[in-house]
C-alpha cells in the first residue's frame, strides 16, 4: 500500500514600529497535512488497499499584538488571536474489488423502486485484530468530514507597573472555542464474520446463487451447516450507526491573574500572584434530554433512577439523585501563587528557592461532546443492535437498513457539582556553585491532583439478593477457587474467598436499577493523585571543549486510577457502591505513570579548534559530539482476569460482575513492572561556512543516531493473569442464598520464550511507541543565510 504523508508550513510575520511607544507585531501560521492512505500509519497492517483511509488537516492562526510604554514605568500588551483548524479523513479511491463486490444500498435515499444511493460497507474477515484476517470497504473514518472544524478566538491584556521594589502585573485572558462535528460513527454499515466460508456464501448469494454458511456458531436457523442460505439476511453479523451527522458546542474560558515581583532586600526576592479562572460549560441539548418514544428521561424530581426500579430494598441515594438535565458551573477557582528566592550566604553562589500554586485545567471539549451527545436518547447518534444472521430486519449483504432500533443504551451524564480539575504544584531547591561553571543542586517537588474527571456506572444494583428461585435480584456471593499447582502465581494455590457479585437476573438489564438503561455514565470530579519527588543535578560548563548534564530522579506516583482520556471518560473506580468494603474501594495504587528512578545524562563535547588557512582547517573545525543517555524503571501494570466470569449469574466481566475492571483487588493495582529501560543516543555535527558572491552560507551537517545499542525496551506485557470458569452447580452453600455460584481462577503462568512466549508477564511488545523505537539513523543538512 503506498502512502504519502505530505506537510507544508508558512510562518509569516510582521513588525511595527509604530512611534516611539507603540509596537505592533502580526503572525500568521499556517499548515496543510494531506496524507492520501495514511490513517492507519503502522509500517504494516491488515486492511484493503482502499480500507487505510485519507488524512488532511487544515490549521490557520493569526495573532496580532500590540505593546504599548504608557510612562517609564507603565506598559500594556494587547492580543488577539483567530485561529481554525479542520481535521478530515475520508475514504481512499474506491478498488475495483470493492466497486464490484461491496457496493450496496444505503437504504437512505430511495430514488426507484428498490433503487437507493451506493454504497461501500465494512467488512471485518476472520478476526482481523488477532492478525489473521483483514479489513475490507470504507471503514468507519472514511466519512469524517469535520472531527472536528473548531474555530477559537482569544483576546489578552496585560499591564505591568513598576513602582519602588514592586514589579506588578494585571491582566485578563477570554478564549472562546467552537468545536462544530460532522461525523456519523458506522453509518456506512459494519459486516463481521467468523468464518470466511460465511463471508463467500454472501459473495455467491449476491450474485444470485445460494451459498452456504458453514457454522452452526455463527448462524441461526435456518441457516444450519449443510442447509442451503436462504438470502434473507448475512451469514455474518451486522451494526450500523445512525443519528444526526452534525453536532457543536461552544466553550468561553476566562481568566483573570494579578502578581507582584517583590524585591524586599538585595538577598530576597519574593512573588505573590492571584488568578481566576472560569469555564462556562454549554447545556444540555435540548432534543436528547426530552422524553421521546420509549426514552424517558431520568430527573432528581422524579426520583432519578429509582422511578423504574422494582428490585430488593431500597434504591441507592446516588440513583435516585440522577439527573440527566445536570449543568454544572464551576465559579470557585481561585489559584493562589507564591514564590520566594533567597541568597543565604550573599555571595551569589548558593541559591534558594521555595514555590507554591495552585492551578486549574478544563474540561476538555472532547470529554463535553461525548457527554453531551450519549444520553441515550434515539433522537441522538447510536449503533443499532447487532442483526445476527437470518434475524428479523437484517440487510442483504452488502446492503445497509433504513431504520434500527438500539436496546438499552448506554447514557451519560454529569454530576451537578462537577468540577473543574485541580492541582496543588509545590518544589523546595538549593542550588550551589562548586566552582566556577560547576553548579549542584538538589530538589524537592510534588504535584497533588484533586477533583480530577471520574465516570462511574450508577446503574448497577447494589442490594442484596433476596431471590428465592434461581433467578438472582440482587447481589450474589460467589466463592472462587484458586488453581494454580505450581504456586507460580501471586495467591497460593486452594485459596478460597468469597465476592460479593452483581447479578443479571433473567436477563442482561433486569437486575439494574432503570432496565430501560443498559450502563448509566454519571461524571464526577472524585479522583485525586498524588506525586512526590527528588532531584539531584550537577552541570558542568567549566571548559570551553565538554560541557555536560547529569540528573537522578527518584519518585512516587499514586491516585484512584486516574482516567487521562481526552473524550469519552470510562468507569474509573471498580466499584461505584463498593459492595466488596475494600478499603478506598479497592482503587488506590501506583500511578499508570509511575517511574520510581530515572538517570539522565547529556554531554556537548566540541572538537578543538585548528588555526591555519586551507582544507585541513576546513575539514577538522566545526564538529559537535551531543550524546545523551536515560534509563529508568519500566511503567507499572496489574494482574488481570484474562477471561471469563466470576460467577454463572453475573452481570458482567470483572472480579465482581461489574463490568468495570479486570484488575484484581486482592492483588492490588499496578503491582508489578515491566523491565527497565534504557536509550543511548547521539547526534554528530559538522558546521562549515562557504562564501559565494561575498555573501557567507552556514551549513550544518548532521548524523543522528537514536538507540544506538538497539536496546530492547518492552513496550508492552501480558497482564492477563487467571482464567474464570464460572458455575452454578456443585458450589459451596451460602446461608440464605438459594441458586449455588462459584469460579474457579486459573493461574496462567508464563511458557516459551522470544515472540513465542505467552501467560502472564510475557512480553509481548518491545520498542514500538514514539518513546522506543529500534536503532534508527537520520541524516540531514541544513542552510542558514
Amino acid at each position: 500500500m503506498h502512502r504519502t504523508g505530505d506537510e507544508l508550513l508558512n510562518t509569516p510575520k510582521i513588525d511595527w514600529q509604530i512611534n516611539q511607544k507603540n509596537h505592533a507585531s502580526f503572525l500568521y501560521h499556517r499548515l496543510r497535512w494531506d496524507s492520501p492512505g495514511g490513517v492507519q500509519t503502522q509500517a504494516t497492517n491488515t486492511y484493503a488497499i482502499d480500507a487505510f483511509g485519507n488524512d488532511f488537516v487544515k490549521l490557520d492562526y493569526g495573532l496580532a499584538k500590540l505593546d504599548t510604554l504608557v510612562t517609564s514605568r507603565i506598559s500594556n500588551e494587547v492580543r488577539y488571536q483567530f485561529g481554525r483548524e479542520l481535521n478530515d479523513e475520508t475514504q481512499q479511491p474506491v478498488s475495483a474489488y470493492s466497486q464490484q463486490n461491496l457496493a450496496g444500498l444505503n437504504g437512505v435515499t430511495a430514488t426507484s423502486a428498490g433503487g437507493f444511493s451506493p454504497n461501500i460497507t465494512y467488512v471485518g474477515l476472520d478476526n482481523p485484530s488477532s492478525g489473521a484476517g483483514m479489513y475490507l470497504g470504507s471503514p468507519y473514518y472514511s466519512y469524517r468530514k469535520a472531527l472536528p472544524d473548531e474555530t477559537k478566538w482569544q483576546i489578552g491584556d496585560t499591564a505591568a507597573w513598576v513602582k519602588g521594589n514592586h514589579s506588578l502585573k494585571f491582566g485578563v485572558d477570554m478564549i472562546h472555542n467552537y468545536d462544530l462535528l460532522n461525523n456519523t460513527y458506522e453509518s456506512n454499515g459494519v459486516y463481521t464474520y467468523n468464518y470466511i466460508g460465511n463471508y463467500f456464501a454472501d459473495l455467491l448469494n449476491e450474485g444470485g446463487a445460494k451459498g452456504v454458511c458453514n457454522s452452526t456458531g455463527s448462524v441461526t436457523a435456518p441457516g444450519t451447516t449443510g442447509t442451503d442460505y436462504t438470502g434473507a439476511a448475512p451469514c455474518g453479523t451486522y451494526v450500523q450507526g445512525f443519528g444526526p451527522t452534525t453536532w457543536s458546542i461552544n466553550t468561553m474560558d476566562y481568566g483573570y491573574f494579578a502578581e507582584d515581583h517583590w524585591k524586599l532586600t538585595p538577598r530576597l526576592t519574593l512573588d505573590l500572584g492571584v488568578r481566576y479562572d472560569y469555564e462556562s460549560l454549554p447545556a444540555p441539548y435540548s432534543s436528547l434530554v426530552a422524553p421521546v418514544g420509549s426514552f424517558v428521561p431520568y430527573l432528581s424530581s422524579t426520583n432519578g433512577l429509582c422511578a423504574a426500579y422494582t428490585g430488593p430494598g431500597t434504591c441507592p441515594t446516588l440513583a435516585a439523585q440522577a439527573n440527566i438535565t445536570n449543568h454544572p458551573s464551576d465559579k470557585n477557582n481561585i489559584g493562589p501563587r507564591i514564590g520566594i528566592a533567597y541568597d543565604p550566604m550573599g555571595d551569589g553562589k548558593t541559591t534558594v528557592r521555595l514555590g507554591y500554586g495552585l492551578y486549574y485545567g478544563r474540561v476538555t471539549n472532547g470529554v463535553l461532546l461525548n457527554n453531551l451527545l450519549n444520553t441515550g436518547s434515539p433522537n441522538g447518534q447510536y449503533v443499532s443492535s447487532t442483526f445476527s444472521p437470518n434475524s428479523a430486519g437484517a440487510p442483504l449483504f452488502p446492503n445497509l437498513v433504513t431504520t434500527a432500533s438500539f436496546s438499552f443504551p448506554t447514557s451519560n451524564f454529569f454530576s451537578q457539582n462537577f468540577q473543574n480539575p485541580m492541582v496543588h504544584e509545590f518544589d523546595f531547591s538549593i542550588q550551589r556553585e562548586l566552582v566556577r561553571g560547576v553548579v549542584a543542586q538538589v530538589s524537592y517537588m510534588g504535584a497533588l491532583g484533586r477533583e480530577l474527571p471520574n465516570a462511574e456506572n450508577i446503574n448497577l444494583n447494589p442490594n442484596a439478593n433476596t431471590s428465592t428461585g434461581t433467578n438472582p435480584n440482587g447481589v450474589i456471593q460467589s466463592v472462587i477457587t484458586v488453581s494454580d499447582t505450581n504456586n507460580a502465581g501471586p495467591i497460593p494455590n486452594g485459596t478460597l474467598f468469597v465476592v460479593p457479585t452483581y447479578s443479571k437476573g433473567a436477563s442482561t438489564t433486569s437486575n439494574l436499577i432503570n432496565p430501560n438503561f443498559g450502563a448509566v455514565n454519571e461524571l464526577f470530579s472524585n479522583i485525586n493523585s498524588s506525586y512526590h519527588a527528588a532531584v539531584a543535578e550537577i552541570q558542568d560548563k567549566s571548559s570551553r571543549f565538554v560541557q555536560y548534564d547529569v540528573n537522578y530522579t527518584w519518585s512516587h506516583a499514586a491516585d484512584f486510577n486516574q482516567n487521562e482520556s481526552t473524550t469519552t471518560l470510562s468507569t474509573g473506580f471498580i466499584d461505584p457502591y463498593n459492595i466488596d468494603g475494600f478499603k478506598k474501594g479497592g482503587n488506590y495504587g501506583n500511578s499508570s505513570f509511575n517511574v520510581p528512578n530515572r538517570l539522565v545524562a547529556w554531554a556537548i563535547i566540541d572538537g578543538p579548534t585548528v588555526d591555519g588557512g586551507g582544507f585541513a582547517k576546513w575539514l577538522a573545525n566545526g564538529w559537535s559530539l551531543n550524546p545523551v543517555y536515560q534509563a529508568q524503571n519500566g511503567l507499572p501494570y496489574s494482574a488481570a482476569i484474562n477471561s471469563g466470569s466470576v460467577a454463572g449469574n453475573a452481570y458482567s466481566s470483572g472480579v465482581n460482575g461489574g463490568g468495570i475492571s479486570s484488575w484484581i483487588p486482592e492483588i492490588g493495582r499496578n503491582t508489578y513492572q515491566m523491565k527497565r529501560t534504557m536509550v543511548a543516543d547521539m547526534r554528530l555535527e559538522k558546521q562549515f561556512e562557504v562564501s559565494a558572491y561575498d555573501h557567507p552560507y552556514h551549513f550544518q551537517l548532521m548524523g543522528e543516531f537514536f538507540n544506538v545499542a538497539n536496546h530492547p525496551n518492552v513496550t508492552s506485557v501480558i497482564n492477563g493473569a487467571y482464567n474464570l470458569s464460572a458455575q452454578t452447580t456443585g458450589c459451596p452453600a451460602i446461608a440464605g442464598q438459594p441458586q449455588q455460584e462459584c469460579s474457579t481462577m486459573t493461574f496462567i503462568p508464563k511458557s516459551g520464550t522470544g515472540i513465542a512466549a505467552s501467560g502472564f508477564r510475557a512480553i509481548n511488545n518491545a520498542d514500538s511507541n514514539f518513546a522506543y523505537s529500534p536503532r534508527q539513523v537520520q541524516l540531514s543538512l541544513r542552510l542558514d543565510f
